[in-house]
């Protein structure tokens, strides 16, 4: 049976960590979930070895943070060779090309623009959790 990845969710909006862990209990999320509340907190979780093999593991970030940027974050996730193979998934309010870009520039697993409306939001977090979970289903 293939393990459900662990998700990271790198968030420091307190609204949007309470909204995704109601979307996560009412839609019964079988995936194990962690909280950071900036890149820092996040890239020391992720360069811990024994939170790496804890497990199959997975990313979803915002990109404006304090401390340490989302985009700041991915580059030096990607740049590390013991990380850089993380799925990492932004999400975030910004549609602007300049972040849109700039986030290409560091190989995302996927960009999704995060809604601001209740209802889309709850859509949009399980699109990006659908997304995790069949991108690591084994290919036949």
């Amino acid at each position: 049976m293939l393990k459900l990845p662990r998700i990271l969710v790198v968030e420091d909006d307190e609204i949007d960590i309470l909204n995704m862990e109601r979307v996560f209990r009412r839609n019964n999320v079988l995936n194990a979930l962690e909280f950071a509340r900036n890149g820092v907190e996040a890239l020391s979780k992720l360069e811990s070895v024994e939170f790496r093999r804890s497990g199959p593991l997975a990313v979803i970030m915002d990109l404006n943070m304090p401390k340490m940027g989302g985009l700041e974050l991915l580059r030096r996730i990607r740049q590390n060779p013991e990380l850089n193979g993380i799925p990492v998934v932004v999400f975030s309010t910004s549609d602007e090309a300049e972040d849109l870009a700039e986030a290409f520039r560091y190989h995302p697993t996927a960009y999704f623009v995060k809604a601001l409306a209740q209802e889309r939001f709850q859509e949009d977090i399980l699109a990006v959790l659908h997304f995790i979970n069949l991108s690591r289903q084994p290919r036949c």
